[in-house]
């Protein structure tokens, strides 16, 4: 089955970075049958797996760069996820309020859509 990537945006603006855009695949598919490697990276962890599979790319306003351009950051992968998190300067919260943001904007999705 191939269905389309639902994705939803998460403006991290509430806490303090506005533009700064973390964009979540609302229907992922979902796999229990994450094992760790024989030889581990730092990122082969149930939380990085869940947050590559949870976030697909932050959008990064000019201001909020390095370069002084906007910015997009692929994400989709524990070590992309465990990269970023980790880079210098990046506020390490914006993940842990983007993934209880994104659990409230799938509940809501669900909840509508049982409404409907």
């Amino acid at each position: 089955m191939k269905l389309p990537v639902l994705e939803t945006r998460i403006d991290c603006a509430d806490i303090g970075y506005p533009g700064l855009v973390l964009v979540a695949w609302l229907n992922p598919t979902v796999t229990d049958d994450w094992r760790p490697p024989e030889v581990r990276q730092p990122w082969d962890t149930p939380y990085y797996a869940g947050l590559g599979r949870m976030f697909l790319r932050v959008e990064i306003p000019a201001e909020f760069s390095d370069s002084g351009k906007d910015e997009v950051l692929p994400l989709g992968s524990p070590q992309a996820a465990y990269e970023l998190e980790q880079s210098n300067g990046f506020d390490q919260s914006i993940l842990v309020w983007g993934v209880s943001r994104y659990r409230k904007v799938r509940d809501a999705r669900f909840k509508d859509e049982l409404g409907n």
